[in-house]
């Protein structure tokens, strides 16, 4: 789901294989990319563009585009608050090892800056993750409860593409590349024990095509992303032994960031230029035409994710509206009642972070989970929470940080529920850039 090209999943406080005291301790500092422009910090934050693989006129492009509904005032405050974020470097981060129940596994990357953890999918036993630093995806399956490396693809990227998104099903792998100036997706195919590559769609003009990928039984929805024209959703149907493009959503001047589907749904977590406010865009598939149905405004500035799952849709904005402070930690369960979508829920994650950071999340019929990434100093983050519903509420049943000591910057980059299991990603893509990025799988219950 998302792009925001990250992968998440439910984390505990929870040591690897020996618990330890809850005692403190010390990260490594957290190195920024200071010499940055705010433009290409928040187009690496927001849309994961790297710095050098997009000229800076096209950056400043995206970027007036991007703020372009905002005042003159509320400009300059986004502008400062993300000046302020690039100040953070050289600081000490303290964290502590939490003692509780259960034991999760790591799954770590293979090379340095590999961005191990971008964005993470499963099905069944299989469990597939992206490394967009490596433009590699490797392909896990679980053995005797352990995750094992079977094979790694390494997916011909066109020249200033990334792997940024990735879907599994029983039958194929499906990978996601976008660039600024197109995209590919990439489809293995399942061949005895190994993955072969069989189809590449490509972007037919289409900007930042690939950016999220959501595939379900023989349904694929690819989202992309024009600065200049809005966002596209393209839905191909796997027809015999082919994908064919059978409907595509289009959304004239709004950007939509993270899509997901659901039998004959389809909702994305978007912006209009012409308004101050994101909204969950809600589409609907009668007689093979896709149509919006719904679009419900959400409190905040700027999008975030979304997730979907049956008649509940779950939705957050990558910052809060009190001026411009940060994420307001703010999650907002919508459902259709009488005929309309609406709001129903607030919930509101315990740690608010007052750095700007996209809170992952993930929704199935009883548990919903959601990340809080970048922990800094005095800004307490890098941990995902976990609700159970029960009887209509929905109350946090448990707060999963990394058991390892927390050495790992951006926990909860992406999300995943995987039937007892929650997945979360910790790519290191802005501080402690060297490290390759880690996965972490545990228990959901």
């Amino acid at each position: 789901m998302i792009i925001a090209f990250s992968a998440v999943a439910l984390f505990t406080g929870c040591s690897k294989e020996v618990l330890n005291d809850s005692l403190p301790q010390q990260k490594s500092a957290a190195v920024v990319q200071n010499d940055l422009t705010t433009e290409e910090l928040v187009m690496n934050l927001v849309f994961n563009i790297k710095p050098g693989t997009m000229p800076k006129s096209e950056i400043e492009r995206m970027y007036s585009l991007l703020t372009s509904s905002l005042s003159d005032q509320g400009k300059q405050a986004f502008r400062t608050l993300f000046d302020n974020y690039k100040g953070y470097n050289g600081n000490t981060v303290v964290s502590s090892v939490v003692k509780t129940e259960g034991v999760e596994k790591i799954l770590e990357g293979k090379a340095p800056a590999d961005e191990f953890g971008r964005s993470v999918a499963s099905c069944e036993k299989t469990l597939v993750v992206a490394a967009s630093g490596s433009g590699k995806v490797y392909v896990y399956t679980k053995r005797n409860g352990s995750y094992a490396l079977i094979q790694t693809l390494a997916p011909g990227l066109a020249e200033f593409s990334i792997v940024a998104s990735v879907a599994v099903n029983e039958k194929n792998i499906v990978i996601g590349a976008p660039s600024f100036m197109g995209g590919q997706v990439f489809i293995y195919k399942k061949s005895g024990n190994k993955w072969v590559e069989s189809d590449i769609i490509e972007s037919q003009g289409k900007a930042m095509f690939g950016s999220d990928v959501v595939l379900k039984e023989n349904r694929l929805a690819i989202l992309s992303l024009d600065f200049a024209m809005g966002s596209f959703i393209s839905i191909y149907q796997r027809i015999e032994k082919a994908w064919v493009l059978s409907g595509e959503i289009a959304q004239p001047f709004v950007f939509i960031l993270d899509i997901d589907m659901d039998e004959d749904y389809i909702v994305g977590n978007g912006m209009s230029f012409t308004s101050p406010f994101p909204a969950a865009y809600i589409f609907k598939e009668q007689e093979s035409v896709w149509s919006l149905e719904a679009n419900v405004e959400l409190p905040g500035f700027m999008y975030g994710s979304i997730a979907i799952n049956e008649s509940t849709i779950v939705a957050n904005t990558f910052m809060g509206i009190g001026g411009f402070t940060g994420n307001d930690g703010k999650n907002y369960i919508i459902r259709r009642q009488g005929g309309v979508w609406s709001i129903t829920n607030v919930i509101q994650i315990p740690q608010v972070l007052s750095l700007p950071a996209l809170n992952k999340l993930d929704i199935s019929e009883h548990t919903l989970v959601v990340t809080s990434p970048l922990g800094i100093e005095n800004f307490p983050g890098d941990a995902a929470f976990v609700y159970r519903k029960s009887e209509g509420a929905w109350t946090l049943k448990r707060t999963l940080v990394p058991g390892d000591g927390g050495a790992n910057y951006d926990f909860g980059s992406s999300v995943l529920l995987n039937k007892s299991e929650v997945i979360v990603g910790a790519v290191n893509s802005m501080f402690n850039m060297a490290d390759p990025g880690r996965v972490y799988v545990y228990d959901s219950h």
